[in-house]
């Protein structure tokens, strides 16, 4: 029985010695890596430095050209958005940036899709390897999942999704070179588009509790004394439960500060229905996104300087 009990312990410990090894090796590579979604991510959580960050989805990700604002408000410019990411990512990403300094101004990319989404915190797999990074971070994925915090003593578990992208990364060069701005190709397909836009937003309301994030977001800027710019940015078409969401939010927004912007681009007249300058009803194209980065930087530059 004592020899089966050594042999036991002997297992364990041999278990844990490899997976404190590999697990090493992972966050190593997981640091060096150059895959260009996990390059992009480990940026925006460590090393950010720009005086304006836009945070957002994939609406962000795709509509806002850092090169464009930068060169109209004289500002340095990083966009953090991340296609699929929700408001909660966002919070996490501003919570850290914080951390090493403060931007001058922040941009956040708010829509009702972006509210509504459903599945916006099963998307915060990605922030595995940091989860030991804060304590929202570790309360966010394991919140109600008691296993998920046994997992979490395994050093290999936060990079299992990700290993085949960190060896391969490890060969590839710097890819963002365009401060975090994802470039879309292609135009929209406008058969039977009102139907979809319909199921997409069925009602007129967003419910009150899917505003929590954005006002936690709101109050971290101003209690920092920093400005910033809630901003809905075009859609190809909209339909009346949009527009009567986006003025929820509009209201919502202007009651928490002075020092909040609300700006409002989603039936931006120069795009509106314009189908040369979309790939999806939600996401501007390439051509698109130059029209719009050069309409808002003009506005965002008069907001700067107050």
């Amino acid at each position: 029985m004592k020899s089966k009990w050594i042999k036991s312990l002997i297992f364990v410990f041999i278990v844990v010695i490899i997976d404190r090894t590999v697990g090493s090796v992972c966050q190593k590579l997981y640091n060096k890596c150059n895959d260009y979604n996990i390059f992009r991510l480990r940026y925006t959580l460590d090393s950010t430095k720009e005086d304006i960050l836009i945070l957002g989805s994939s609406r962000a990700e795709h509509h806002f050209v850092p090169r464009i604002i930068s060169q109209n408000i004289g500002l340095s410019v990083y966009n953090c958005g991340l296609g699929g990411e929700g408001l909660l990512f966002s919070l996490i990403q501003l919570k850290e940036s914080l951390k090493r300094y403060k931007p001058k101004f922040i941009l956040v990319e708010v829509s009702p899709n972006v509210l509504l989404d459903l599945e916006s915190k099963e998307k915060l797999q990605i922030l595995k390897p940091f989860y030991n990074k804060d304590p929202l971070i570790y309360e966010t994925l394991t919140a109600g999942k008691v296993f998920e915090k046994v997992k979490f003593l395994s050093s290999i578990y936060p990079y299992n999704s990700t290993i085949l992208s960190l060896i391969k990364g490890c060969f590839k060069p710097k890819t963002d070179s365009l401060n975090g701005f994802k470039p879309l190709v292609g135009i929209i397909d406008t058969s039977r588009l009102s139907n979809k836009i319909d199921i997409m937003f069925p009602g007129p309301t967003i419910p009150s509790e899917k505003f929590i994030t954005l006002k936690q977001l709101i109050a971290l800027c101003c209690n920092n004394n920093i400005k910033i710019a809630i901003v809905s940015s075009p859609v190809y078409q909209m339909n009346k439960n949009f527009d009567g969401m986006m003025t929820q939010i509009k209201r919502m927004c202007l009651q928490q500060n002075k020092n909040v912007y609300f700006l409002d681009y989603s039936r931006y007249k120069s795009l509106y229905k314009q189908p040369v300058y979309f790939k999806d009803n939600l996401h501007l194209n390439y051509n698109g996104a130059k029209i719009f980065s050069e309409a808002i930087s003009k506005e965002l530059k008069e907001i700067v300087s107050r």
